[in-house]
């Protein structure tokens, strides 16, 4: 159940490579998540290259969920672009 209070978290990581820095900032954005009872619906990247990102979070607090996520794994994660689109894709699993 949400709580209305919308609330925005700043986060930066650095990793060694993009694949693992996705792996790397779903983990963080997982990890605040259980420190403060909070889910984030949004995110806005303020810098982005292949191995740092910085941005902020918003979401609301949470007093109940029903299932929990415990982390991003690096099995099979994969991220690619489409050239003539120009969009990226990614494939992430997550241990429940």
């Amino acid at each position: 159940m949400f709580l209305r209070n919308e609330v925005s978290r700043q986060i930066e990581v650095e990793s060694s490579g993009i694949e693992t820095l996705l792996a790397d900032f779903l983990s963080e954005c997982l990890n605040l998540s259980d420190i403060h009872s909070e889910v984030y619906n949004k995110v806005s990247f303020l810098e982005f290259t292949d191995n740092y990102l910085e941005a902020n979070l918003s979401g609301y607090p949470v007093f109940r969920r029903s299932a929990e996520i415990k982390a991003a794994t690096y099995h099979d994660l994969e991220i690619k672009k489409d050239e003539t689109s120009g969009i990226w894709q990614a494939t992430v699993l997550f241990d429940i």
